[in-house]
Order: C-alpha cells, then structure tokens, then sequence
C-alpha cells in the first residue's frame, strides 16, 4: 500500500512540474491550445502570397482553381498548392516562448530575426481575414526554424519540412502538366501536322475507331496515356523578368517551330464536349520539344 501511495505522490508531483513548465511558456499567449497549428483548416483559402525580403513575391489566388498572378501569370498546380496549405494547415507548433519571457531572457524577436522576417506568407479566407506567417532564423540544432503567427504574442518553433515548402521559387507552383484530363474522359484525339491529318481516333462504346475500321483498343489507349503523362521540363515564356512581352509574336512562335504550318497539334475531346489542345514544335537538346 505504501508503495503505492510512494507512486501517486511522486506522479503528482510529476504532473505539478509538467503543469508549472507549461505555465511558463505559454503564459500572455493568447488562445494557443496544445496541438496548434499555423492556420485555421476549417477555413478555405482563395489567396497566398509569399514574400522574400528584397525579392519579388510570388501571388496565388483561387476562384475555381489556382493561378499564379505574380511575378507573372500562369496555371498553377492544384497539388503542389494544396500540399503547402496542408502543412500551414496539420504541422504543430513544436514549441512557444512567449513574448513575457524573452522580456525576462533579455531577448527580443530581432534574436531570432522575426522583427524584418526574411520570408513571410499571407493566407487569405473568403471572408477576407488574413493570417500572416514570418520565418526568422533556423533553431541552434538545425531540426526547427523560428516563426511568428499573427494575433499571437510569442516566437513558435517550426520543423525545418514547412521552411522547404515555402521557400519554394514561383516556377515551383506551376502547373507542368500539358492536359487536364484524364485517359476515361477521352472520347476522340486528333493529330495534325499543319493542315494535314497524322491521325485520328473516335471513342465508341469500349471500342476505337479510326477512319470508319476498328483501331487496337490496346494501343490507342497507352497512345492516350503516354500523351496525357507528358510534363514540361521548363518554361521560356512567361518567366517574370522585366522586359517581358504580355504576348508571345507569330516570329518568336515560328522560331520554336510552333506556327501553325509547322507545329504537330494534339487536340483532345471529352466525353462532355469539353476540348484540349497542345502543339509540339522543334526538337531542342535532350530529346526534349518546344510546345
């Protein structure tokens, strides 16, 4: 029995130690229950911008997908964005100093380089609130990196896996793959080569049919899927610098063999009538195309 009561005392004397450290670190730190993340997941972000001190930002919005708008226009990737907002969304604080005791530690945000962050992003919802995220300076054991939230009097620690996702440059958010839909969507493909027809492929029923005879089911469908997994390596317009056209010329188009004499054209057709279309142009080094 004695030994017992030994086990209680000493675990309440325990759970009293946990209970007064917690205090400390979180006392004057508004609304941080265990388990906090950066943002709210019940809301629906429509707006993310990422700042870097002395560069330009990179700007996402959202109506009924994501688009890049700054430093240029362009599609975005839904997975890469969505994978971003998750981990702002799921990653836990790893730890909290409040604003109180860097005042009794004789520090200040500045220490951790959170008073002019290098990198800050802005969250906005559709009701228009917006939560901003600073990252200061990575933690002495390299595992973490020193944030702020806003509305909250305290420097966070992060893992270093957050930093990776936002410091991603603006290319990283762009949509790379050439076709939206998927091989079941497929209910016709056309190939041409200026004016004239390479092939042609009509959907019907489980069946493939190209110029009035049946066509080998097997091999037009991996022809489709081949073609829908095609990703772009890189981009050559637009990419943000300052002399940019707003448009790109039928010369320019021509150099890169993609005129419309020139250029093989891909067009797709959905089962709903939707339609797709990719031209290919010259070969450049590496078995790549321009498109």
């Amino acid at each position: 029995m004695s030994n017992r009561k030994s086990i209680l005392v000493l675990l309440l004397m325990i759970a009293a130690l946990v209970g007064a450290h917690l205090a400390l670190r979180i006392r004057g730190v508004p609304a941080l229950p265990v388990g906090r993340t950066l943002l709210d997941a019940s809301e629906t972000p429509v707006r993310l911008s990422i700042e870097r001190r002395g560069g330009q930002p990179t700007v996402l919005s959202r109506t009924t997908e994501w688009r890049l708008e700054s430093p240029y226009s362009a599609s975005a990737d839904e997975r890469v964005v969505a994978r971003l907002l998750d981990l702002l969304s799921f990653t836990p604080v790893l730890d909290v100093i409040a604003d109180s005791d860097l005042i009794k530690l004789g520090r200040s945000r500045s220490d951790f380089s959170l008073s002019e962050p290098p990198l800050t992003v802005r969250v906005s919802d559709r009701s228009g609130r917006e939560t901003v995220v600073s990252f200061g300076v990575p933690t002495p054991s390299a595992d973490g990196v020193y944030a702020r939230v806003s509305g909250l009097s305290a420097v966070l620690v992060m893992p270093t896996d957050l930093l990776s996702a936002v410091e991603m440059p603006a290319d990283g958010f762009r949509r790379r793959s050439l076709f939206r839909l998927t091989p079941e969507d497929v209910q016709s493909l056309d190939v041409k080569c200026g004016k004239g027809m390479l092939n042609s492929f009509v959907r019907e029923g489980n069946d493939w049919v190209s110029g009035g005879g049946r066509a080998s089911r097997r091999e037009v469908e991996k022809y489709v899927s081949d073609l829908l997994s095609v990703e772009a390596v890189d981009f050559l317009w637009p990419v943000g610098v300052s002399n940019e056209a707003d448009r790109v010329s039928e010369s320019l188009l021509a150099g890169y063999g993609l005129d419309p004499e020139s250029a093989v054209t891909v067009s797709l057709k959905s089962r709903d009538g939707g339609s797709e279309r990719v031209s290919f142009g010259k070969e450049t080094e590496g078995g790549r195309v321009y498109a």
